[in-house]
């Protein structure tokens, strides 16, 4: 791996040392690849602080990326308080805020271009999505609205999806009823995201749970996997020609057997640079289910891995890989061999 150089070991008078170990832990994970920024991403430790240490409490991280800085809204599942984190780099992370900006774990976080706000979207789990609007990605988020279904389903896991268009769409499974009749449905928001067109539900017929759902071309992509709750196994795709379907079962993105690397899907990263779109893979490891006196879990953590397509527009199977290399202008990634 080439290593930047033509900087001095030795701190300047004044300089702080976490300025300078900043300096030094950025010039060893950032490497060029063809004339193009790459980072290199730690499958199970993708995301660190300013001291190089991993974060234990931005897990499932929503991530999005609002002008020149990308924002992470996760939450620390030893105790399920929710996380605030920044960056611009992926080298180091910066902490917002020990709560994210709505009290809401892992929330979905829109800019409405039209009214010129930022619009996110968290939960009471089993019910409604909750509506929250804020002037910008980390001042305080105030209730606006809650979103229903119109079916009396219940909202179990959510995901939201804007596309280039503006129009942004509510994903989520059925909460109640048997599990084979607890499909996931797919409503598009109104102009401001408030609330949901009742007219427009679509009805993937696919029972799932910890979605994702990408736009690559004319293709929509919605990953995710069983009815699972804290287990896991071998997460699948659909594609359809527009997030209102019609949906199609395209089979598992990863090694059959391989129970998504004993992770569950839970959004992902989209980088959208000169060179293209680059694709991560984020999962999330209850680790055992190992519980601890605040109702948490001590072990869990996320996993970061490429995701990358054929030319068909399949979905390539993951490989498992320690470390890999993460191009910031949009560029193929590459794994790192040992």
């Amino acid at each position: 791996m080439n290593v930047l150089t033509g900087y001095s070991p030795l701190p300047r008078e004044g300089l702080s040392r976490r300025l300078i170990l900043l300096v030094l832990l950025f010039a060893v994970a950032r490497t060029c690849v063809g004339g193009s920024s790459a980072v290199t991403i730690s499958t199970e430790s993708a995301m660190r602080d300013q001291r190089g240490q991993p974060l234990r409490d931005c897990l499932q991280p929503h991530i999005y990326k609002f002008g020149d800085t990308w924002y992470a809204y996760g939450f620390d599942a030893r105790d399920f308080k929710s996380a605030c984190y920044s960056t611009t780099n992926f080298v180091a992370w910066t902490q917002r805020s020990e709560n994210d900006p709505a009290g809401q774990a892992c929330l979905f976080v829109l800019y409405n271009r039209k009214n010129g706000e930022y619009v996110g979207i968290g939960q009471r789990y089993g019910e409604v999505a909750l509506v929250y609007t804020s002037p910008s990605p980390t001042d305080p988020f105030k209730l606006r609205n809650e979103m229903h279904d119109y079916r009396g389903h219940g909202l179990g896991d959510i995901t939201v999806f804007q596309d280039t268009d503006g129009k942004a769409y509510l994903v989520y499974n059925k909460f109640k009823g048997e599990i084979p009749q607890r499909f996931s449905y797919i409503y598009q928001m109104d102009e401001n995201y408030y609330d949901v067109v009742e007219s427009s539900l679509c009805d993937t017929r696919q029972v799932m749970e910890g979605f994702w759902m990408i736009r690559r071309g004319d293709v929509y992509y919605l990953f995710g996997s069983g009815l699972w709750t804290y287990d896991v196994g071998d997460n699948f795709y659909l594609t359809a020609p527009s997030p209102l379907g019609p949906w199609t079962y395209r089979g598992l993105f990863v090694p059959a057997g391989s129970k998504t690397f004993a992770s569950q899907t839970f959004r992902g990263l989209e980088i959208v640079g000169p060179k293209g779109t680059a694709y991560a893979f984020i999962g999330h490891r209850w680790n055992g289910l190992q519980p601890n006196k605040n109702g948490g879990f001590t072990n869990s953590c996320s996993i970061w891995l490429p995701l990358t397509f054929n030319a068909d527009a399949s979905v390539r199977e993951l490989k498992w890989c320690d470390s890999w290399k993460l191009d910031l202008d949009g560029g193929a990634p590459e794994l790192i061999e040992k």
